[in-house]
């Protein structure tokens, strides 16, 4: 409780005195009463303090309403109303010679000639940072020629997978996990679900997704996206209807 009373008192003091017209009528106190501050913190006895207060301090009534209330006060609020104007005009003052001299400083520095050393310098920051790009571009280039080489690869896997795909379109017969993949998706409508597909199969995720791949692979079902369950989803293709008619078997 004391604590909280004790914070609460701080925080009052510190509000009023961060309040412009007690803060200044404080300094201007302190100012005009600088004979007080100096006898108050001497190493006068108390009596002796005391004399001294009410003999030079403060030596009469008149002294105590002039300097103790009267000339702080006036001095406040001379300091709170009227000095921020002549600081307004000092200030723009001020600040017009700054920027007038950053300007001639500027001009100046732009007309200066560099020096021998700052030349070199220069040239030397500027050979290391073309130095730097050449080494970027060239790795740059070579990381181009390698993926053109894997690009250029991947194409001609492509371009010969066909051939192979069409003879195991063509002929064969399908493995009995995938007949039944593509029982399960007749049974589901003709189009289903990834998610339902892994669900029902007997076999492990990854022999389920890899015979879904050789179904895509030889275009007996197609996969497409569904917006709706943010999940893809597989429907038949005509010749995996007419496959799914033959009980597995590949070709006419």
């Amino acid at each position: 409780m004391i604590d909280d009373l004790l914070k609460s008192a701080k925080e009052s003091i510190s509000e009023r005195l961060g309040n412009p017209l007690l803060g200044s009528f404080s300094v201007a106190w302190c100012l005009w009463n600088y004979k007080f501050l100096v006898i108050l913190f001497s190493a006068a006895s108390v009596s002796r303090t005391f004399n001294l207060i009410e003999t030079v301090a403060f030596p009469d009534a008149w002294s105590i309403f002039t300097r103790g209330v009267g000339f702080p006060l006036v001095t406040a609020l001379l300091y709170v109303f009227v000095y921020p104007y002549p600081a307004r005009y000092v200030y723009a003052f001020t600040l017009k010679r700054q920027r007038e001299i950053n300007q001639i400083k500027r001009q100046i520095e732009e007309e200066t000639p560099l020096t021998l050393e700052e030349s070199k310098r220069i040239r030397a920051g500027y050979v290391q940072l073309e130095r730097k790009n050449q080494e970027t571009i060239d790795r740059l280039n070579e990381e181009v020629a390698r993926l053109k080489a894997a690009l250029d690869q991947i194409q001609k896997i492509e371009s010969d997978s066909p051939k192979l795909a069409l003879s195991e379109k063509l002929y064969g017969q399908l493995e009995p996990t995938q007949l039944d993949l593509l029982k399960t998706l007749e049974e589901s409508g003709g189009r289903v679900a990834l998610s339902q597909l892994l669900n029902r199969s007997s076999e492990s995720k990854i022999k389920t997704e890899f015979d879904i791949g050789e179904l895509e692979r030889r275009e007996l079902i197609h996969k497409s996206f569904d917006r709706d369950i943010e999940e893809n989803v597989f429907a038949f293709t005509h010749e995996g209807r007419r496959v799914l008619l033959n009980e597995g078997k590949l070709g006419a």
